[in-house]
């Protein structure tokens, strides 16, 4: 998997501590004549965040996240829904059956698993706290 690098905006972990979540924020809206290159631009963005999480990157600086499921989740803000959501299927479709994926996510050290996933959010939106009963 490449080296590349790659800003991911917020690291979190689930409740139950199996998950982390690497968040990277998208805002819009973007120019209609650069959605194509700005969709290029989230996918080299997601891959990068996968990438980084398989290869150890992410536990050299988190070291809590080692042996964790992995989900890259993009926040999108006013983002052109269709596309995103094209984009975003063909990523975790690539995710389960590219051999060179599945066989560097299964032999890594560092994740249990990863996978993709958008949320789609409104501009202004605040993520409400989860209360527990």
């Amino acid at each position: 998997m490449d080296a590349r690098r790659v800003t991911i905006d917020l690291i979190t972990d689930s409740p139950d501590g199996s998950t982390v979540y690497l968040t990277l924020v998208e805002q819009g809206p973007w120019p209609a004549r650069g959605v194509a290159k700005r969709l290029r631009a989230l996918q080299e963005r997601a891959f990068a965040a996968i990438d980084t999480a398989v290869d150890g990157h992410l536990a050299a600086r988190y070291p809590d996240s080692v042996g964790k499921q992995v989900v890259v989740r993009v926040r999108a803000f006013n983002l052109p829904e269709r596309e995103v959501r094209e984009l975003s299927s063909r990523i975790s479709n690539y995710i389960a059956s590219s051999d060179p994926y599945r066989s560097d996510i299964a032999r890594s050290a560092f994740v249990a698993s990863v996978s993709f996933e958008v949320c789609f959010e409104p501009i202004g939106s605040v993520p409400r706290a989860r209360t527990e009963n």
